[in-house]
């Protein structure tokens, strides 16, 4: 079993290309990655910001559950808005607006933006929300604690297992 993880998908967004040089049909090239990279037994774990399109949001996780055929988890991000029952009627396997997980020696917190001020008894805090932008106010305040999953990073999910190891060789940018 490998854990993937992708932020900030944005799907339907029409204003990504202004806001953060996405290509035309990201949102497919996405999907294609997921389809391609997680397995059966593999977990995606999404850290927020699924949908950005009014209206179209049902049609949009249909498919995103259509692409993914592992098993699917949500850290909810400022843009999902739904119930936690609308999420899991729609193919989520778990709906949390944070995740710890133990997993490769670190205690992990998972969240949508940056858990400030991070506590010591995490090793590492995953998170989204930036996206490739430098414009934020808390990004001052981020640590190498702080590991930043963006969907720019070619829009296709990443390994943890990879993160990790990158962290620990002080490779991951």
């Amino acid at each position: 079993m490998k854990f993937w993880l992708i932020a900030d998908t944005h799907f339907g967004h029409k204003r990504m290309k202004e806001f953060c040089d996405r290509p035309d049909g990201y949102e497919y090239q996405i999907l294609r990655y997921i389809r391609e990279y997680v397995g059966q037994e593999d977990v995606l774990i999404h850290l927020g910001d699924i949908v950005m399109a009014r209206g179209d949001d049902a049609v949009w996780h249909e498919k995103l559950m259509n692409a993914c055929v592992g098993k699917k988890w949500l850290v909810r991000g400022n843009h999902d808005c739904n119930s936690l029952t609308w999420y899991l009627e729609r193919g989520w396997d778990v709906v949390a607006d944070e995740l710890v997980l133990k997993a490769f020696n670190q205690n992990i917190k998972f969240t949508h933006a940056p858990f400030l001020p991070l506590e010591k008894r995490y090793n590492l805090n995953i998170h989204g929300h930036h996206h490739n932008n430098t414009y934020h106010e808390d990004l001052g305040k981020l640590t190498d604690r702080h590991i930043l999953i963006k969907c720019e990073h070619e829009y296709r999910p990443v390994n943890l297992e990879k993160v990790i190891e990158k962290v620990r060789e002080g490779k991951w940018e």
